[in-house]
C-alpha cells in the first residue's frame, strides 16, 4: 500500500537507519550540545558576577612573607621582619595591582597610615596580635618612617602597577607580637587583611 511504503522511506532518530531524517537527527543532536554549553557558560558567568570581586581568596590572617589575594587580582604581600645591627627592624610591604580598576593604597590622604588600633586606617602597623586579643600599648614600638611611607602610597595604582614601601621599626624589643592590617581603599568596600609576627 502507497502509506505503508511512505512510512518505510522514513527513518526515525533511534533506528540507526540512514534515511533522509538521519541528518536532521544529526543537526538536532549538535543544537543540543550547543545549547548545554552556552547553559553551562552562562551558569559560570553567573556565578563569577555573583562572587564579590573584592574578597580574601586565600584567607585573612596571614603571617610574615605571606600574600594577600583579592578576587579581582589586587596582592599585598608582607615580607619577614629583619633585625638591624642597631637593633630596629625593617620589613616590606608590596601592592600588586592585577584588577581592572586603579586602587589606592591608603585612600585619598597621607593621614591614611597609623600606628594606632583603634584608627581603622587603611594601613596600620602596631604592637600586639591581631584582632585586639592582647594589643600592647602603641608605645611598644615606633614605625619611623609612617610619613615617607604614606606620602609613598598616596598615588593611585593602575592595572599592572605596584609599589614596594620599606617599613622601619624603632624602640621594640625581642619578642614584641606586631599586626600589620591592610584594607585598600577602592569603589566599594574592600575586606582587610592581617599579618601577626614576633621581632626576633
Amino acid at each position: 500500500m502507497a502509506g505503508s511504503e511512505e512510512r518505510e522511506g522514513v527513518a526515525s532518530c533511534g533506528d540507526g537507519a540512514a534515511g533522509p531524517g538521519s541528518s536532521g537527527c544529526a543537526i538536532a543532536g549538535i543544537v543540543l550540545t550547543s545549547l548545554v554549553l552556552l547553559g553551562i557558560a552562562a551558569l559560570a558567568w553567573v556565578v563569577e558576577s555573583v562572587k564579590d570581586p573584592r574578597r580574601l581568596e586565600n584567607g585573612s590572617s596571614l603571617g610574615p612573607g605571606g600574600t594577600a589575594e583579592y578576587a579581582d587580582g589586587l596582592s599585598v604581600t608582607v615580607s619577614a621582619p629583619s633585625r638591624e645591627p642597631d637593633g630596629s627592624y625593617r620589613f616590606t610591604i608590596t601592592y600588586d595591582n592585577d584588577a581592572d580598576e586603579p586602587i589606592s593604597p591608603i585612600g585619598g590622604s597621607e593621614d591614611g597610615v597609623s600606628q594606632y588600633e583603634i584608627s581603622h586606617d587603611p594601613l596600620i602597623v602596631r604592637a600586639g596580635k591581631r584582632y585586639g586579643a592582647d594589643a600592647a600599648a602603641p608605645g611598644d614600638l615606633n614605625w619611623a618612617n609612617d610619613e615617607q611611607v604614606a606620602r609613598k602610597l598616596l598615588p593611585s595604582l593602575e592595572e599592572g602597577e605596584s609599589v614596594t614601601v620599606p617599613i622601619h621599626i624603632t624602640d621594640a624589643k625581642r619578642g614584641t607580637p606586631v599586626t600589620v592590617e591592610v584594607e585598600p581603599q577602592s569603589a566599594g568596600y574592600r575586606e582587610g587583611a592581617n599579618w601577626e609576627f614576633t621581632l626576633d
